[in-house]
């Protein structure tokens, strides 16, 4: 429930940050910078809570910050994927397609 609703106070806070975030965004690559704007302050990650300390543009996740435990990629857990950052399921579940 939490998730869900951090998940939705960040989309809606993006939808409604205004025309300088979304001014001239014509590409994957602006849009992750845009990303980084807006989720500057964020307190953590949507998934697991962990904290992220922010180098530049460059997110990288505090992993011992909420004990998460690496399965495989330690490399791959301890970033920012901005094309993961809201989970497909989240805004496909509702579709007739996905039933």
């Amino acid at each position: 429930m939490y998730r869900d609703l951090s998940i939705a106070a960040v989309v809606l806070s993006a939808a409604f940050s205004g025309p300088t975030l979304a001014e001239g965004i014509n590409s994957f690559s602006q849009a992750k910078a845009a990303a980084v704007k807006v989720h500057a302050d964020a307190p953590g990650t949507f998934y697991c809570g962990c904290k992220i300390n922010w180098q530049g543009k460059k997110g990288v996740v505090d992993l011992q910050s909420c004990g998460y435990q690496v399965r495989k990629n330690e490399n791959r857990a301890s970033r920012v994927e901005w094309e993961h950052v809201v989970p497909a399921w989240q805004f496909g579940h509702q579709r007739q397609c996905w039933q």
